[in-house]
Formats: C-alpha cells, structure tokens, sequence
C-alpha cells in the first residue's frame, strides 16, 4: 500500500500517513515495498533479510511475502542501541 505524494514526488508510505502511524494499522500487513519504503532501504534489501530470516515475515500461499505492521515496529525497536550519555558541555 505504498502511495506517492504529489508534492515535492516524494514517496511516502500509507502506513506513515495514517493517523498514529504503523501502529494505527494494527492487524494490517505490509508488502516488501512498503517494508523497503518504511525503513528507508532497497526492496532487494528485504528480499535478501528473509532469505536470511532476519525479519519477521509470513509467506502466503508459498509466495507471496507479507509483513504484520506490528511485527515490523516491534523489531525495529528491538534493534535500537541505547544512548550511552551525552558529552559533557564545556562552559562558556
């Protein structure tokens, strides 16, 4: 559900649009192209992740790849690094 602005032509995905966010289309599952779109990456990128089973990701009918919107925002927050602290001001 991937849909393209007509400002600026930047490409946008649906899911980002949505009031709230991914997590507003709960129950909803995303395409590799929305997936791709989402994080920033090639659809090639995706392709290669669930090749390596490196990304939650469901196979419909033998085929066709879907991703569970929740899933995908669980699993980003999981690969976040913790800030370690922040570098002392110097006074002025």
């Amino acid at each position: 559900m991937v849909r393209y602005a007509t400002d600026n032509s930047s490409i946008l995905c649906f899911c980002c649009w949505a009031k709230g966010g991914p997590m507003a289309q709960l129950g909803t599952y995303l395409s590799v192209v929305d997936v791709a779109v989402l994080l920033g990456i090639r659809p090639a990128t995706v392709y290669n992740w669930v090749r390596l089973r490196q990304i939650p990701h469901v196979k419909v009918s033998g085929r066709l790849l879907r991703f569970d919107a929740t899933e995908i925002m669980a699993w980003i927050n999981e690969k976040k690094h913790p800030v370690q602290g922040a570098y002392p001001r110097k006074a002025r």
